[in-house]
C-alpha cells in the first residue's frame, strides 16, 4: 500500500513583510526521515532541491516519469536535483525502498 506524506514548511521573507514562494530564495530541501519523506508543499519552477537523507540507509528521490529527475542520498548525507521547469504535480519514490512514495508540486 502506497501511502503520500506531506509536510509544512516554513516560508522566507522577501524583504517587505510578506512570504516569498516557497523555494523563490534557492533554499528547498526534502528531508527523508524514518523512510518517509518530508516534503515542502510547492516549490518553484526549476528551483535548485536539496534531499536531506538522516536514515541509516540510501535512498533516492526519483520521478515516476523516466529521466525527469533522480538525486541520491546516502545514509546521514545529501544530493540535490532541479525541480521540472514546468508547474504540476510530479509523483516520485524511492529506487531502494519503492513503498516510499510522495509527491513534488511545482508551482
Amino acid at each position: 500500500m502506497a501511502t503520500l506524506f506531506a509536510a509544512t514548511a516554513c516560508t522566507a521573507s522577501n524583504g517587505d513583510g510578506k512570504p516569498a514562494p516557497t523555494g523563490a530564495s534557492g533554499a528547498v530541501t526534502i528531508t527523508i526521515d524514518d523512510y518517509r519523506f518530508d516534503m515542502p508543499p510547492t516549490v518553484s519552477p526549476g528551483a535548485t532541491i536539496t534531499v536531506r537523507n538522516i536514515d541509516r540507509v540510501e535512498h533516492s528521490v526519483t520521478s515516476d516519469a523516466v529521466g525527469l529527475f533522480d538525486a541520491e542520498a546516502e545514509p546521514n548525507g545529501t544530493g540535490s536535483f532541479t525541480a521540472p521547469s514546468t508547474p504540476g504535480s510530479f509523483p516520485l519514490y524511492c529506487r531502494y525502498h519503492p513503498n516510499m512514495r510522495a509527491t513534488l508540486i511545482v508551482g
